[in-house]
């Protein structure tokens, strides 16, 4: 028996990020989508849960942040592992990271070894 197909759930408000990570991922066999603001994540997410979300920080109008904290307030959705993705690098606050309830962050430019590891390991597929 093979496992179920985990849906994923992509946040960037640039869209050339959204096409590369939902390629990758969909190649690696997973069910993808992807929205382009925060406020399209919680209607999604609240639509239908994703298994796991990957989620931008710097975003205008409501920051991935903001975005994590509303989901990690919402009893249908405060389950949900949210790993940043984002170019902050030493600017990223990483007690803020943890703070708003993410389980990880990543940094771009990232390798698509590190984003399946991650992805994987908050599944609980490895």
């Amino acid at each position: 028996m093979t496992a179920p197909i985990a849906d994923i759930l992509i946040v960037d408000d640039m869209p050339n990020n959204l096409k590369i990570l939902m390629a990758m991922l969909k190649e690696a066999g997973y069910k993808v989508r992807s929205v382009l603001s925060g406020e399209m994540a919680l209607t999604a997410a609240r639509t239908a849960a994703p298994d796991l979300i990957l989620l931008d920080i710097n975003m205008p109008m409501m920051n991935g942040y903001e975005v994590c904290e509303a989901l990690k307030a919402d009893a249908g959705l405060q389950h949900i592992p949210v790993i940043f993705i984002t170019a902050l690098g030493e600017e990223m606050d990483k007690n803020r990271v943890e703070q708003v309830g993410a389980v990880d962050s990543i940094l771009k430019p990232f390798r698509l070894e590190e984003v399946l590891e991650k992805i994987e390991y908050y599944l609980g597929i490895t």
